[in-house]
């Protein structure tokens, strides 16, 4: 298992992926609770140094700052948030021209909590495990609106419908924004007679998108 090491660092990540010729990770979930870190590592396997630019977003998509960095070749960087920006911001986009950067994240008090990953890949269709009433983050990380479908699932695979007042849905269907931050807040399942799919908790969220997004 690959290790990274951290100065104090944190964050959220969330997507990556590469266009043709370049580099682009995005770290969403953004921690901005008092008492919590947050930093990203970058890593240059390539044996040239590699600039980074570092791009904070709004949740509706709105551009709040910019950083460039340096990576050296065969190295890495840590930064925390506070270091790149001056304010805060939904998720964090790294764009570059060189191919096979790598980014992990890191976050928490580092006393009682602590948790981390590699970046993941933005995907067309994912599931995403719920346990009752969430808010599930949809994250595009596109240049281009998307459309974004939701459909919920019990412990038994059987689909649950949505509910709202007194309609059932067996499906949400939702656009997200370039680079913007869609948050839907998942209550309702039908376990009412005329129910279409079992009755149950839900247990997963099944999401469907136009161009690849990442659902947390």
């Amino acid at each position: 298992m690959r290790r990274f090491v951290l100065p104090v660092c944190v964050l959220m990540v969330v997507f990556a992926g590469s266009a043709a010729a370049q580099t682009t990770l995005s770290f969403a979930a953004v921690v901005d609770s008092p008492g919590l870190s947050q930093g990203i590592a970058i890593i240059n396997p390539t044996s040239t140094p590699a600039t980074a630019t570092f791009t904070l977003y709004s949740n509706a998509g709105a551009v709040l700052g910019t950083s460039t960095q340096t990576i050296p070749a065969v190295g890495q960087i840590a930064k925390l948030k506070s270091e790149l920006f001056a304010v805060n911001g939904a998720w964090i986009q790294v764009t570059s021209p060189t191919t096979g950067l790598q980014g992990f994240w890191v976050g928490g008090n580092f006393t009682t909590a602590v948790e981390g990953a590699e970046a993941a890949t933005p995907r067309t269709e994912q599931y995403v495990p719920v346990a009752g009433p969430t808010v599930l983050g949809v994250f595009n990380p596109g240049n281009s609106i998307v459309s974004v479908t939701i459909e919920m699932y019990g412990a038994n695979g059987a689909q649950l419908n949505f509910i709202s007042g007194n309609q059932n849905f067996l499906s949400i269907t939702r656009t997200v924004q370039p680079h913007a931050v869609l948050d839907t807040e998942i209550e309702g399942f039908c376990i009412g007679a005329g129910c279409s799919g079992s009755p149950g908790l839900a247990r997963s969220l099944r999401v469907t998108s136009s161009a690849p997004v990442v659902g947390a």
